[in-house]
């Protein structure tokens, strides 16, 4: 049986390192708003510590995520870099199409912002 690691809110395979993908989608009855990091780039490094995997974004307030939004059908309808979106980030969506909220912790994880856009 495989060993399985927790990395945040992820269960992991032990051995795998984390890939950073989406990190966080809300959806209304018109569109699927995703939040999309990427995989692991020059940026990001992952690495073990004390057994468990860790990942380090040193420059993190600068990296605006970028934003999909799809309809329910999969068709990508817009992309932004919504600025202060970073990996620290997480959102949620009004029923108003176009609207979104933000949640995102300075890189010292001690200033929360709420954040809104809308996007069209």
């Amino acid at each position: 049986m495989p060993e399985y690691k927790v990395f945040y809110n992820q269960i992991m395979f032990a051995d795998i390192p984390p890939a950073v993908s989406y990190q966080s989608c809300c959806a209304n009855d018109e569109y699927i708003y995703l939040l999309y990091s990427g995989i692991p780039d020059d940026n990001t490094e992952i690495r073990r510590s004390n057994g468990s995997m860790t990942s380090s974004v040193p420059d993190a307030e600068s990296k605006n995520l970028l934003l999909l939004v799809m309809d329910w059908d999969g068709n990508l309808i817009k992309a932004f870099r919504p600025a202060g979106l970073t990996s620290y980030s997480e959102i949620s969506c009004s029923a108003a199409p176009g609207i979104i909220y933000a949640t995102t912790l300075d890189s010292d994880m001690t200033h929360l912002s709420i954040l809104r856009f809308r996007l069209f």
